[in-house]
């Protein structure tokens, strides 16, 4: 049962510290402005980071809903990104599913520490941790194949999200239950 949790969790952290890092870095492959791409990646995010809180203590989200939900919604939406021939259309739905993918990072860090007994906790975290960063540092190299195909790279980016997004359906939800 621990397997399974840690196993599903290192593939979250990978994917989504990928996903999230990467996505960051993605903005010089944007139709847009660099720096008008950099304020938006950093603003996107924003109203999911405020909605994240109410989202893992609502009963019927709670922190695996919206994990599940953020991962399929965000890699979805990159794939789709990559199918839309209108430059605007595309660029809102590259956004959402940035925002989707943040929120589903932000809300990884609870409900991680949540799946593991308190005796393994820190370890297991840790090694998410590392995990994570192999995501992270893993994200410039596909930002890079983004520069001659903008849309390999977010295929690349959108794959990991939506195979953790249905892994996340194998582990139980947190909200409520004793630690």
């Amino acid at each position: 049962r621990l397997r399974l949790r840690f196993a599903v969790m290192g593939m979250n952290w990978f994917s989504l510290a990928m996903a999230f890092y990467g996505l960051s870095l993605f903005s010089p492959n944007l139709p847009l402005d660099i720096f008008a791409a950099n304020v938006l990646s950093a603003l996107v995010p924003i109203p999911f980071y405020l909605a994240a809180p109410a989202l893992i203590e609502h009963p019927r989200c709670g922190r695996k809903g919206a994990i599940v939900g953020s991962c399929l919604a965000g890699g979805g939406l990159l794939l789709v990104s990559t199918c839309c021939r209108s430059t605007i259309l595309s660029m809102v739905v590259y956004y959402a599913a940035n925002g989707a993918l943040s929120l589903a990072f932000a809300v990884l860090w609870t409900w991680a520490a949540e799946l593991f007994p308190t005796d393994i906790r820190t370890r297991c975290m840790s090694v998410q941790s590392v995990l994570a960063r192999c995501g992270a540092v893993l994200s410039p190299f596909v930002v890079d194949l983004g520069a001659r195909s903008p849309s390999l790279a977010l295929c690349c980016f959108a794959g990991p999200c939506l195979i953790s997004g249905v892994f996340n359906l194998l582990l139980p939800e947190t909200r409520g239950t004793l630690l």
